[in-house]
């Protein structure tokens, strides 16, 4: 077709695109008078266009690719573009056309899809659009945004290759797996992050809709289409929508300012996302504008969109059937902050909605973790808000308790069937609401003539005021008690919940037995905080009764999963590892099972199985399920959670080990700032992150800032965790390595003195008794050498036992007791440990421990007169 014959067709074509349904024939009959194969052609194109908005918006599976070739007589399939050749046709619109390509060389098998452009290729205007676009798709690289892989000119044609993206809507995803209202906002919250990653790349997506968010077999989603996404510059503070973006825009999920000529931001994106979950929730959007004339469509979008709760209850039980749910209770799951959420996103004017996408995620967060949102007023029912608002973590207890306590009043209640066993139970729960508003009536600012109050102060009045109350049902107090418990220990306070957890453990026997699964969970938590505390013996043995007692109740698979992951970390923890793998599997299996795949127990399995397989030096492997662990919390809990600081901090040290000190120090110096924040008093938790850092500080050379990192550290733990506690043991040896590295033996040898004997008091079993003996070996060796042999033999045994033969540890125990033979004088025997770790070494990759080894082992052997750098295998990377 000639160039000035297309131009002519595409011009009109594009002029009825900017018209409705109703309004497009009359324009073409007057457009097209007297030439008929002109509204032909354009006929064509806007039938096409309504077949497919976006470049993948009708679905591979919802056209037959033969029969569109076959009725098109399409001349692309078969041709070869770059590496690639073309099978069929996906999808066709006013602007492209979609194809499925394969791999068409010997290299490798692929698919791909290629969005090839129409003949436009003189018109300067589309090449910068087409420009535009693949500047967009390549700077975004996120993992649920579809990949750009290619782009160029083939056969007279600018084409895009794209990454191939197998699934389906998201709409109809949740209604075909029936997922619940949990599922679609966790699922939704990955769409936002795809987007909010787009957006910090000053990208704006512009056309959210589900056919552009498909989602895979794996049960993530994909977003796709960024060929209408507008780029921010920063020359372009205000920018207005042009004709081309107007015209590609879907009404029924465009923002108002899309719609009526407004400025495009972020905030557009965000309405687009309040349409999407409205969607997903209710079962329909907000309301239909396609085919509606330009004065109801501007009296819609000016009117704003009903609740979705609403909506629900308009289309009966087929929403909610797709939940497993009834109508009624749809609505109530959507009443309250979930219709305030989305309203707030659907905002008709863009500076009232949510001012970012993190700031939608954020509420849809705390919703998901039972926090009030940020969309809501405070209520003036909400007596004692300023002091809740001030004190996160008493406010996080209280819910705790509140929750606990009248989840366990209206259980007691439903299994009783009398009414006078019904108004007792009634008289309970305002005993419990009349206890709660006591205690923070006696923690108010007013009650300490106004200083500010402590989460300490708060638990401690709480469990006072326990003490003095006999009219509350024993399942309450058994879980008021375990409340308060959890409070304390995430407080860091470890012997006032021993003692509180303790006591709900007694009740719990008295009023349930022994072998109840009540019980049983109770028994499992305070082995938790025995643990905690360092009584491994004792957390063992509770453990093991919890898991015992779970294991013939059938139907608690979650509790007996959680039992076996707690076992497993203090197995772990004395060294058995393959114990403690069998014992996380078989947890995590469960898990999955019980409570599906983003839970938080499921979390703590993940992040514990990571530090096994850390500890034998499978980095990969710890770092994935380090990382799934940490997705999940970060989702559930937002990023000042105990929990997900705690993965970070793993995932800190994988760093380190990988040799990536500044990454490491970086990521552990971010968690303590965040730590400080998050604690009003010196918390355990902060002495592991600042041993950590010290850690870092000493492998970068710097040991004046490592030795001070590591006395406040001991410090710290001394503080919360008394002298007696594991955790000090270990502090004193780290600072012990730092002094002797810097060459002070002999205040090195009182601490690891000390250390050793901490932990043989308290963990008779652990590996960890391996670092002070080692140290008190390497210092006792130029004096000493018969002692210095025993004490390093003893640390080489207990590695060996629990470690494989090739681990760092094990080769770092090897070296010292070769340099002790060395020193007895059997210099042959330690030639021969010294060649034994260097073919060792050789086949390990390269970390930070494996290099220090080579080059440690390189200066022993010379010591001893043997081979020089020249003739020592230094470990290598393999990949």
């Amino acid at each position: 077709m000639e160039a000035e014959r297309w131009r002519r067709i595409d011009q009109v074509f594009q002029e009825a695109l900017e018209l409705g349904p109703r309004d497009q024939p009359g324009f073409l009959a007057d457009r097209c008078a007297g030439d008929p194969e002109l509204r032909r052609e354009v006929d064509s194109l806007l039938e096409a266009s309504r077949l497919s908005e976006g470049y993948m918006e009708t679905p591979r599976h919802a056209i037959d690719p033969d029969l569109l070739r076959q009725e098109l007589g399409d001349p692309w399939v078969g041709r070869r573009i770059g590496a690639y050749r073309i099978h069929s046709l996906l999808g066709h619109g006013g602007m492209s056309s979609v194809y499925l390509v394969e791999r068409a060389d010997s290299e490798y098998d692929g698919r791909a899809a290629v969005k090839i452009m129409r003949p436009l290729t003189e018109d300067g205007d589309f090449k910068r659009r087409f420009r535009r676009e693949c500047q967009i798709l390549a700077r975004l690289d996120h993992p649920h945004i579809a990949r750009l892989i290619d782009s160029g000119t083939a056969y007279g044609r600018l084409y895009l290759l794209l990454e191939l993206v197998n699934g389906v809507p998201i709409d109809r995803f949740c209604d075909a797996s029936r997922l619940s209202i949990r599922q679609r906002l966790e699922i939704f919250l990955e769409v936002c992050g795809a987007v909010g990653h787009a957006h910090q790349n000053m990208v704006i997506h512009r056309d959210l809709k589900p056919s552009n968010v498909l989602v895979t077999a794996d049960g993530h989603p994909r977003l796709l289409d960024f060929g209408i996404a507008k780029l921010l510059s920063p020359e372009e503070d205000s920018p207005q929508p042009t004709r081309t973006a107007k015209r590609l825009m879907t009404l029924d999920f465009a923002s108002p300012e899309q719609v009526l000529g407004g400025p495009i931001t972020a905030a557009s994106d965000v309405y687009s996302l309040g349409i999407l979950l409205f969607q997903l929730l209710a079962g329909a959007p907000p309301y239909r504008l396609a085919g509606v004339s330009a004065v109801q469509v501007e009296r819609t979008l000016r009117h704003g969109a009903s609740r979705p709760s609403e909506s629900a209850a308009a289309s009966g039980e087929s929403a909610a059937r797709r939940r497993r749910l009834t109508s009624r209770a749809l609505v109530r799951q959507l009443k309250g902050d979930l219709d305030i959420i989305v309203q707030k996103a659907l905002r008709t004017d863009p500076k009232r909605r949510y001012r970012s996408v993190e700031q939608l995620c954020l509420d849809i967060r705390r919703f998901l973790d039972g926090h009030p949102i940020q969309a809501v007023k405070p209520r003036r029912l909400y007596r004692l808000s300023r002091f809740m608002r001030r004190e996160k973590l008493a406010v996080s207890f209280m819910a705790v308790l509140l929750a606990l306590a009248v989840s366990s009043s209206i259980f007691a209640w439903r299994i009783q069937s009398q009414k006078a066993q019904i108004r007792a139970e009634q008289q309970h729960a305002q005993a419990v609401s009349t206890f709660l508003v006591e205690v923070f009536d006696l923690a108010s600012p007013s009650f300490h003539q106004g200083e500010p109050v402590t989460a300490r102060q708060l638990l401690d009045n709480a469990y006072e005021q326990f003490q003095t109350r006999q009219d509350l049902h024993p399942n309450v107090q058994i879980a008021l008690l375990e409340a308060i418990g959890d409070a304390y220990q995430r407080q860091g306070l470890l012997q006032p919940g021993l003692e509180t957890m303790g006591r709900s453990v007694e009740l719990a026997r008295a009023h349930h037995g022994e072998d109840h699964p009540r019980t049983l969970e109770l028994i499992r938590q305070w082995a938790t905080l025995h643990e905690l505390a360092g009584d491994l013996v004792e957390a063992e043995k509770l453990a093991r009764l919890a898991v015992a007692g779970l294991e013939p109740h059938g139907g608690h698979r979650q509790e007996l999963a959680s039992a076996l992951g707690r076992l497993a970390s203090i197995v772990g923890r004395h060294g058995d590892i393959d114990d403690a793998r069998s014992l996380l599997e078989r947890a995590i299996a469960l898990q999955r099972r019980a409570l599906g795949d983003r839970h938080p127990d499921l979390a703590f399995s993940l992040h514990e199985l990571g530090l096994l397989h850390f500890k034998v030096r499978q980095l990969d492997v710890s770092e994935r399920l380090t990382r799934e662990a940490f997705e999940i919390w970060r989702v559930v809990y937002g990023d000042k959670h105990p929990d997900v600081l705690a993965s970070q901090k793993q995932l800190a040290y994988l760093l380190l080990e990988k040799g990536e000190l500044q990454g490491a120090e970086r990521l552990t110096r971010s968690v303590l700032a965040r730590e400080m924040e998050l604690y009003d008093r010196p918390h355990p938790g902060m002495g592991f992150t600042l041993a950590r850092l010290a850690k870092v500080r000493w492998l970068l050379g710097d040991l004046k800032e490592a030795e001070a990192l590591a006395r406040a550290a001991l410090s710290l733990r001394l503080e919360t965790l008394g002298d007696s506690h594991p955790a000090v043991g270990v502090s004193r040896y780290k600072l012990a390595e730092i002094l002797l590295a810097g060459g002070r033996k002999t205040e090195a040898e009182t601490l690891f003195s000390q250390s050793l004997a901490a932990l043989e008091r308290k963990m008779p079993k652990a590996v960890i008794l391996a670092h002070p003996l080692l140290g008190l070996g390497q210092i006792h060796r130029g004096r000493d050498p018969r002692a210095a042999e025993a004490l390093v033999r003893r640390a080489l045994e207990i590695r060996r036992a629990t470690m494989p033969a090739g681990d760092p540890l094990v080769l770092e125990a090897a070296l010292e007791h070769g340099s002790c033979l060395a020193a007895l004088g059997d210099t042959a025997g330690a030639e021969v440990s010294f060649e034994a770790i260097a073919r060792q070494l050789d086949a390990l990759p390269e970390t930070v421990h494996t290099r220090a080894l080579a080059e440690e082992l390189v200066r022993r052997r010379v010591e001893i007169g043997g081979p020089g750098p020249v003739d020592v295998p230094v470990a290598t990377s393999t990949g």
